[in-house]
């Protein structure tokens, strides 16, 4: 009787399946099994394979495959280490045995780790490199022509970006920079001023694209103010001006006297503009 039981359990695996179960892939971290299946099934019919992982800590997981399946991937295993599998075999709940199954990992790749750390090291010096050489060129002036061929972007991308966050007077700064910046009249404006009437004396603060002076605004022969004055530096580009006539024109124009900013006295605006705003003395 237990023999007839033995004969018919042995029958039942070998027609139930899998068979022929073998490692695939391996790699440190998992690996892929496969196996056949028989060509013929057993009376039973053929069921879902429950394969069984016993961890080195003693616990286990359980994987459930189709019947039809012939591989599994099995991750997040530790390398080099020595595992253990059992498929387990049955038909509704009736359990014909386990088929056992040892495999061990691979070992870990010291190369690859290797590798990324020098690619790492590398990239880094490149960067350094880089930026080094970045800010000698910055020192000996290298890139001043192509800061001068990027200004006019980058005041464009100001100017949209403070139109965006302020408006002035129902239109957007950017509007303005690009109205005033151009404007031209028919008629000489009361703040108009000659460049002969205005002495500087001595520069207060050198700023981004102009310079500023304590200067002397002359009324003829008898009559003289003291003002500051804001005038481009020399070398000035063509945007620099523009935006020193924006200034100019929007104050003159729109702006005026002003509690809240310095008096304005008046403008040269010939080739280079120069704003003239009251220094508190007379």
């Amino acid at each position: 009787m237990i023999s007839l039981f033995l004969q018919q359990r042995e029958l039942n695996l070998e027609h139930s399946g899998p068979i022929n179960i073998r490692v695939t892939e391996n790699n440190a971290k998992g690996v892929r099994l496969e196996w056949d299946l028989p060509e013929t099934e057993s009376c039973y019919g053929r069921t879902d394979i429950i394969i069984i992982l016993y961890m080195q800590d003693g616990s286990t997981k359980v994987y459930t495959v189709n019947r039809h399946t012939r591989f599994i991937d099995i991750t997040g295993l530790d390398p080099s280490r020595n595992y253990r599998v059992a498929f387990s075999l049955g038909y509704e709940g009736h359990r014909f045995g386990d088929l056992p199954f040892n495999f061990r990992t691979a070992e870990e790749d010291k190369s690859a780790v290797i590798g990324a750390i020098v690619g790492g090291v590398v990239a880094a010096v490149i960067i350094l490199g880089l930026v080094m050489a970045l800010v000698v060129l910055i020192r000996r002036g290298k890139l001043e022509p192509v800061r001068e061929r990027l200004r006019p972007l980058t005041m464009r991308i100001r100017k949209t970006i403070r139109g965006r966050r302020n408006n002035t007077y129902g239109k957007s700064v950017a509007d303005e920079l690009y109205i005033y910046g151009g404007m031209t009249f028919d008629e000489h404006q009361s703040w108009q001023i000659n460049r002969s009437d205005v002495t500087l004396e001595s520069l207060i603060k050198s700023a981004h694209f102009a310079d500023i002076y304590k200067a002397i605004l002359n009324y003829g022969t008898s009559r003289q103010t003291n003002v500051v004055a804001k005038c481009l530096k020399e070398g000035f580009s063509k945007n620099d001006k523009e935006m020193m006539m924006a200034k100019i024109n929007f104050t003159g124009t729109k702006v005026g006297n002003h509690p809240n900013v310095l008096r304005f006295v008046g403008a040269v605006t010939d080739n280079e503009p120069c704003k003239l705003s009251s220094s508190g003395r007379t």
